[in-house]
């Protein structure tokens, strides 16, 4: 049985009856009917192209175009089951009344209102309203692949609630705050804005001017405050409170996907708003930081008295999370908690606090010898617990602010996060001497990978091997060749990796060496996860070495590591770390097989990667993150492989499946970023396989969206170098599409903007070559298409300025095209001196003779 398409259950529970009572006794017009709205758009006088877009509970919201001034507009219609009643027609009155009166950035601008007449299949006196246009979307479809970061969602509920400020300031309450009813207007090169919309259900505070009776429920069951159940007379009327209650599901909505008063069913979600039940996702909450934490659970205190006094002192605690400052809400202590609860009951606080005296005292006689005892042993245990919680607390949004800056960091983050790693490496070890050693391990560790993602090498490296030394340390404590020894190798598979990201290979073939010199120094015997990582250092051994040139060198080296990674997999099919490893031996194994020629061998290896991925999805559901992530890398290299051996329709098709799965780990997993970078990366596959194709416009499609992705990214982190060279990636590539295709402006365009992003990082030492090398390609770029074009000088000076920045190996064809440009401007001494440096490289000699030869004596 249902009643108003919610559900009747067979349950006692007194809330939920009290809610059916109360809805049976609500009237009519407050529920939306289920009358279906006319097929055909309303004939509204100055609108003209109505287009539906999207139905809420009291109404259906069409795009239109303004006739007179030619601007787009969002036209709101009453629901037809709603005509008739005099409360419904009121409150789009006051929607209309409300918003007319505010003027707010984040507050929807009313236009006009009216009601429809003469129009076929309208009845007379339909109420509608003409508001701005907003190009977004609601915020309840903000999750999956377009969710919000931690940092957006903070942003967006402060501008919501200085919004709310200046609503509250005229008398009104919201009182249906929830995603729904916020438009996240996006573009491809501003921030996420928020803007309130529908003030169906406010209050006015004014004599006359609401439209609630007694009784009523209004609200959404999922998001509204308890006070609105009108159940527990205790925690007072609705009012401002209630509205930031509001905010603080939104907020809850933003970061964990779903309401906070979940339910299966209205009447559930109901019976949880009055109970104040609302179930905390436990581990996204430790996640968060502390800051952002306090603000969530002030805004959802089940009394409004707990909650923020107000939306402005909401904003302003949010503006000062977002500004890394000290918040001033704090959380209710567990004592103040404790007396609240006996000020309540205090006959029975009475009865409990007798009986633990009572008890207490026969424990304490019991206990006082063996308490002296472990005093001291305690107190040493509690310094060191202490020294440690009060390094855990060091706020994490310090982090997320440090890697939001521009490059370089300046010297106040450099010395804070060295002034991290001095504490962490300095924590007091205490008795528990292994405990305390794998805490500042794992704290440098993490701190290392920080320095590393904004390019501080030399602080990374000094925090592994501080990190590195504790394991030394614990050796006459642990087992050799134990988890201690297995960590070690980690710590120095992590610097290599950071080593190599840098460019500095010799430091890294040279770190690896080393840990397996130590290895075999050890002679011992190693446990299958020791002689697993050993097997992948060797693999990253073998890559180094290719990548400094000697593949028939690493060859060897990398097929016999990836040999000892399938017999340690078979033997151990279940060991999750070794599978990972063996992945990504096949993944590096790849790379030595491409550098070598062998493009068959890289495609086999890589199709057995993806194959061996996906067999461990299936079978290891509980980790499949990680290794949707190594199958989502093996197809991107397939891709490669297939379009570098000129196969772009089978190309096309891997980037397909690549395709599915990244925005499946989108979806999946919306806080993973590994996805949100691979869709970029997977946008520019596709463009380079349909240009293959010959379908050039579709990749112009794909590289556009990749491009305002990757500059969203560098965006929200300037600091990380790898998002800067994603964007210059896609805009080298858009480059090229735009030369080949004719468009000699665009492509210069979008060439002369690849050297911006980079900008930053040009004086870093590991990166200042690969990225002089990327600038003095891009000028060369330019001046090629200006000499097309017949633009002599540009071209002359764009082909000098890519000397400037040219490697050895690039200058002498940069000089032939220096040379060419130079004669064809009239500048015949600069054109002999590029010609006759390039006649020094057998490569260019040919071209060199011939432009000698035209200039004349």
């Amino acid at each position: 049985m249902t009643r108003r398409g919610l559900p009747v259950e067979a349950d006692e529970d007194p809330f939920v009856k009290s809610f059916r009572e109360r809805l049976r006794a609500t009237p009519p017009d407050i529920l939306p009917g289920t009358d279906g709205m006319p097929d055909r758009a309303p004939e509204l006088a100055g609108l003209a192209d109505l287009v539906p877009v999207r139905r809420g509970g009291a109404g259906l919201v069409y795009r239109a175009t303004d006739v007179a001034s030619g601007r787009t507009v969002a036209v709101k219609v009453l629901l037809v089951g709603q005509t008739h009643s005099p409360s419904a027609r009121a409150r789009i009155l006051q929607e209309a009344s409300i918003l007319a009166a505010l003027d707010h950035p984040r507050l929807v601008r009313v236009l006009d209102a009216g009601e429809i007449r003469d129009t076929p299949g309208w009845p007379d006196g339909v109420p509608y309203l003409v508001m701005e246009w907003i190009e977004g979307k609601p915020l309840d479809q903000c999750i999956g692949v377009e969710a919000l970061t931690v940092t957006e969602a903070a942003r967006v509920v402060r501008d919501l609630a200085g919004a709310l400020t200046v609503v509250h300031a005229e008398g009104i309450v919201h009182r249906d705050l929830k995603p729904a009813n916020v438009i996240l207007a996006t573009g491809p090169d501003i921030r996420p804005a928020a803007k309130l919309i529908d003030f169906g259900l406010a209050r006015i505070d004014e004599a006359g001017g609401g439209l609630t009776t007694a009784g009523e429920i209004l609200g959404t069951p999922g998001y509204m405050a308890p006070e609105q159940a009108a159940v527990d007379e205790h925690l007072g009327e609705v009012g401002p409170a209630t509205d930031v209650h509001g905010l603080g599901g939104i907020l809850f909505f933003l970061l964990f996907g779903r309401p906070p008063f979940a339910g299966r069913t209205a009447v559930e979600a109901f019976a949880n708003v009055v109970k104040g039940k609302i179930v905390w996702p436990t581990a996204a909450m430790r996640q968060l930081p502390r800051p952002l934490r306090t603000i969530l659970e002030t805004c959802l205190e089940r009394r409004p008295a707990r909650r923020y006094p107000s939306a402005a002192a909401l904003e302003s605690d949010l503006g000062r999370f977002l500004e890394g400052r000290s918040i001033v809400a704090r959380r209710p202590t567990v004592p103040a908690r404790i007396g609240g609860w006996c000020r309540r009951r205090p006959v029975v606080a009475v009865s409990l606090l007798l009986w633990v005296a009572f008890i207490l005292t026969g424990i304490c006689g019991l206990a006082i010898h063996g308490l002296q005892m472990r005093q001291a042993r305690e107190a040493a245990i509690a310094s060191q617990q202490a020294a440690q919680a009060s390094l855990e607390q060091l706020p994490d949004g310090a982090m997320e602010r440090i890697i939001s800056r521009s490059p370089p960091l300046d010297e106040n983050s450099v010395e804070y996060l060295r002034g991290l790693m001095k504490l962490y490496s300095d924590t007091p070890l205490g008795p528990d001497t292994r405990n305390g050693a794998r805490f500042r391990i794992t704290r440098l560790r993490g701190l290392a990978a920080i320095f590393a993602r904004t390019e501080r090498i030399d602080d990374a490296i000094e925090c592994l091997d501080l990190a590195m030394r504790q394991c030394d340390d614990l050796h006459h404590v642990a087992a050799r060749g134990g988890a201690l020894s297995s960590e070690r190798i980690e710590i120095i598979e992590e610097k290599l990796r950071v080593l190599r990201a840098a460019n500095r290979l010799e430091a890294a073939e040279a770190v690896v060496r080393g840990m397996l010199r130590w290895v075999d120094d050890a002679a011992i015997p190693l446990s299958s996860r020791s002689a697993d990582l050993v097997a992948t250092a060797r693999l990253g051994l073998g890559y180094v070495i290719n990548e400094q040139g000697r593949t028939e060198e690493a060859l060897p080296v990398i097929t016999a590591a990836l040999a000892e990674l399938r017999h340690l997999s078979e033997d151990d099919p279940d060991d999750l770390e070794i599978l990972r490893n063996e992945l990504d031996g096949y993944y590096y194994a790849s790379a030595v097989s491409a550098t070598a020629g062998r493009s068959e061998d890289r495609c086999n290896l890589l199709r057995t990667m993806t194959r061996r991925a996906e067999e461990a999805i299936e079978r290891f559901p509980a980790e499949a993150a990680g290794f949707e992530e190594k199958l989502v890398l093996g197809l991107a290299s397939l891709a490669d492989a297939e379009a570098a051996a000129g196969r772009f329709g089978e190309s096309l098709a891997v980037v397909g499946r690549l395709r599915e799965e990244v925005d499946d780990g989108l979806r999946t997993y919306p806080d993973r970023p590994f996805f949100r970078h691979e869709s970029i990366e997977a946008a520019i596959r596709e463009s380079i396989a349909t240009r293959g194709l010959d379908a050039p416009d579709r990749s112009l499609a794909l590289l556009e969206e990749a491009l305002v992705n990757a500059r969203r990214e560098v965006a929200m982190e300037p600091a990380v170098y790898v998002h800067a060279q994603r964007l210059v990636k896609v805009l080298q590539n858009l480059g090229l599409l735009h030369e080949a295709a004719g468009r000699p402006a665009l492509a210069i365009d979008a060439f002369r903007e690849m050297i911006a992003p980079l900008e930053p990082w040009a004086e870093a030492p590991d990166r200042k070559s690969p990225i002089r090398s990327i600038w003095s390609g891009a000028h060369a770029r330019i001046g090629s298409l200006l000499h097309r074009q017949g633009d002599m000088s540009g071209a002359v000076a764009s082909h000098e300025q890519a000397l400037i920045d040219a490697e050895p190996a690039q200058r002498p064809p940069i000089l032939v095209a220096l040379a060419s440009a130079a004669l064809e401007s009239g500048n015949t001494a600069l054109a002999r001196r590029a010609a006759e440096e390039a006649l020094l490289d057998p490569a260019t000699s040919t071209p060199a003779h011939q432009i000698l030869s035209r200039i004349p004596d």
